[in-house]
């Protein structure tokens, strides 16, 4: 066993595992997934694929509806275990040892990490927002370059390319296969799916994960010219995907067209809201076209947290230019309530509320004092809190306080809960317990309060 060892690519990895907040949170917004898909409509396609199970998966059926409905042969067409193995899958079939790719960045991540895992090369391209970077991406390609990477709209920023961007790629590196990754161009302005496909180097990843509304199915495909697909039917097993996910995503691809109709109306109706709500509570958004909200610079891991301090859960993504938070844009109407004032207590808070129970106090009030609107509350209580706000003519802010009791009080009734501690809880036990109880950050000294400033 002394001898053991990981092949090198899989030993400089770590595995996927997002960044979460420790304050308990009930509104997820940290991921991209769409609405759940209709009920009636799965229940329907469970039925027909039971007497399905006892066989190896076949599938056509799907295959010939999705080559369909984008107006190409079935041959053009390989259904994946997710839009995630489709990437995999075209990375492994393309890059090697002396090849490279050329990626923007930030984009999602997984690309990155199959292509780092065939020993190929990663070349990056800043992307931050605003139009994709074309001649930049082609400037870094040489003769070894095997894959150039889109994916419009971008994961984290919601930032789109043009068909007319992949065309120059597509002649200006004409060794290079292009990947354009489709995973949410259903709430994009703009769908050229039909132009990306009459190039014969480009390659098309969709899923039926966020529109369709169908994540734990975990269907994809990707479709592209006859030669290309066949190089990815070869480049992994012949049965990636359940025989079950298959009939439920043929019955909803066959009867529940209308889940992307009425699903991504709603999503561009809130995101219009949401992107001018943050600029004006002083944040700036990138101009999403994603079922997302982006938000970069240093307004973005207070939102995180401060969001996390009334329950409401975000992405916060570190990249080599910094760090963004990724706000899945919610449909219903109470989510998105919630948000708007999760964000408006963050951003733009009528008062600071202190409780008694916080160390050296007064030196909080300095602190505080110029910057904010102070106000002492009676006691770290819902009750309390509410007298206060009243009193101020206040509607949102944040409290600070020392107890796990407080930090409870402040979620409860919908302010940011900061915590306390003194430097005698050396091990964590009493900050564990403030995060437990929800506490947005937990703070040791009146001077880390500027932390929160954007």
């Amino acid at each position: 066993m002394n001898g053991l060892r990981a092949a090198p690519a899989v030993a400089n990895a770590t595995a996927y595992a997002p960044a979460r907040h420790r304050a308990p949170c009930d509104l997820d917004l940290s991921g991209s997934e769409g609405p759940q898909a209709d009920a009636r409509i799965l229940t329907a396609a469970l039925a027909r694929a039971t007497p399905l199970i006892g066989r190896y998966p076949n599938p056509a059926a799907l295959t010939e509806l999705l080559a369909d409905r984008l107006g190409v042969a079935p041959d053009r067409v390989l259904v994946t275990a997710g839009a995630d193995e489709a990437l995999d899958r075209i990375c492994r079939a393309v890059l090697a040892p002396g090849r490279n790719a050329i990626l923007p960045e930030p984009t999602f991540e997984m690309i990155d990490r199959y292509a780092a895992l065939t020993g190929g090369e990663v070349r990056r391209v800043p992307w931050p927002d605003g139009p994709f970077p074309v001649h930049a991406m082609i400037a870094r390609a040489d003769d070894e370059t095997a894959l150039l990477v889109v994916v419009s709209p971008n994961n984290p920023t919601g930032a789109v390319a043009t068909p007319e961007d992949v065309r120059r790629l597509h002649d200006a590196v004409p060794d290079a296969l292009v990947l354009v990754d489709f995973a949410y161009v259903e709430f994009a302005d703009q769908d050229w799916t039909t132009q990306a496909l009459a190039l014969p180097r480009v390659v098309l990843v969709r899923t039926l994960s966020k529109a369709w509304g169908l994540p734990g199915l975990r269907v994809g495909y990707a479709a592209g010219a006859p030669n290309v697909i066949a190089w990815l039917r070869a480049a992994a097993g012949p049965y990636p995907v359940s025989a079950l996910s298959l009939a439920v995503a043929e019955g909803m691809v066959r009867d529940g067209g209308s889940t992307p109709a009425s699903v991504v109306p709603a999503v561009r109706s809130a995101r219009a809201r949401l992107i001018p709500l943050l600029e004006r509570l002083g944040a700036r958004p990138t101009a999403s076209q994603a079922n997302f909200v982006c938000v970069a610079g240093n307004a973005s891991r207070w939102i995180r947290d401060a969001l996390a301090g009334v329950g409401i859960a975000t992405r916060l993504l570190s990249g080599r230019d910094g760090e963004r938070v990724r706000i899945a844009v919610p449909v219903d109407a109470e989510a998105y309530a919630r948000l708007e004032a999760g964000l408006a207590a963050a951003l733009a808070p009528d008062v600071v509320l202190l409780t008694p129970d916080i160390p050296v106090r007064q030196k909080w009030c300095t602190a505080l004092a110029g910057r904010w609107s102070v106000a002492e509350v009676r006691a770290p209580s819902p009750a309390a809190i509410d007298v206060t706000l009243r009193e101020r003519g206040a509607r949102r802010g944040w409290m600070v306080t020392g107890t796990p009791d407080g930090v409870a009080a402040a979620r409860a009734a919908g302010l940011v809960p900061l915590g306390v501690v003194v430097s005698t809880d050396a091990g964590g036990e009493f900050t564990t317990r403030l995060f437990d109880a929800g506490a947005a950050r937990v703070l040791r000294s009146p001077e880390e309060i500027a932390s929160c400033l954007i």
